[in-house]
């Protein structure tokens, strides 16, 4: 890591606390996948929180808020339910995240793609207009507010039950991508105890992959595109130099089940 990166004109951190935060990532199994002199991108793991609460005793928000020497702390520009894993953004400095947290609202600057593998319970899945490598938008209300969710079917197993599908949510509302799921594919995302209604079905596959009692929700945030900043975007909010995608590697559990049903998708 270059000493700008540690050191520009709104962040300031030496190297020696730099490498102190970089181990409190590592002990809280957070893999650093991108950083520039604006933002830091991280992999974060199913059951770690994205933000602390009053039932929160370990959190993503609570290790960058930590005293480690920075100017000032990195702050969360969107979120990641509990049990989902993958690419979480944070901003460097006031700015950046005001210009950043507007961009991952509904201006439709900065894209995210989601991958879940659900199961049917044999209940006549796929939906006529989800069949495999069909993509189908799924529109369905989100207490009260218009939620909508492009779904593409990239995966198959009959025998389990099983489909790995990606999700582009169009919208941000809570829950969006577990209950659109659910409701509209009629398949909830596999470990799913809330909006799942074949939990003691599942148990059978989850038990097959995981061997343990911990079953995390299947659901991981693949990829986030976010426009390139600098100090001239950062002025006027525009985007004028394109995009960079992170991408975050599919956790172990995912790559268990690729390999028990044959799934080309492995990486």
């Amino acid at each position: 890591m270059s000493h700008r990166a540690l050191t520009t004109s709104r962040w300031v951190c030496s190297l020696k606390k730099y490498n102190s935060l970089r181990r409190l990532l590592a002990q809280a199994n957070i893999t650093v996948l991108y950083e520039d002199d604006y933002i830091m991108a991280v992999n974060k793991p199913s059951g770690l929180a994205s933000q602390g609460g009053s039932k929160v005793t370990a959190s993503v928000d609570s290790i960058f808020t930590a005293d480690v020497g920075t100017s000032e702390p990195l702050r969360l520009v969107h979120r990641l339910d509990k049990m989902c894993s993958g690419v979480l953004v944070l901003a460097k400095d006031k700015t950046s995240a005001r210009v950043v947290s507007q961009w991952m609202g509904e201006d439709g600057s900065i894209s995210k793609e989601y991958w879940a593998i659900v199961y049917d319970g044999g209940n006549g899945f796929p939906p006529a207009k989800a069949r495999r490598g069909n993509s189908m938008e799924i529109s369905i209300p989100i207490q009260g507010k218009h939620a909508t969710t492009e779904c593409t079917i990239t995966e198959m197993d009959r025998r389990r039950h099983l489909s790995l599908v990606k999700l582009i949510p169009k919208t941000g509302r809570m829950h969006q991508l577990r209950k659109h799921c659910a409701s509209g594919l009629s398949a909830a995302i596999l470990g799913d105890s809330v909006y799942g209604k074949t939990r003691g079905e599942q148990k059978i596959v989850l038990d097959e992959i995981m061997n343990d009692a911990s079953w995390p929700i299947f659901l991981h945030c693949r990829q986030i595109k976010v426009p390139c900043i600098d100090e001239h975007v950062l002025r006027t909010g525009k985007n004028l130099h394109g995009f960079i995608k992170i991408e975050a590697p599919f956790p172990e559990y995912f790559r268990r089940v690729f390999r028990m049903c044959g799934w080309m998708k492995t990486s």
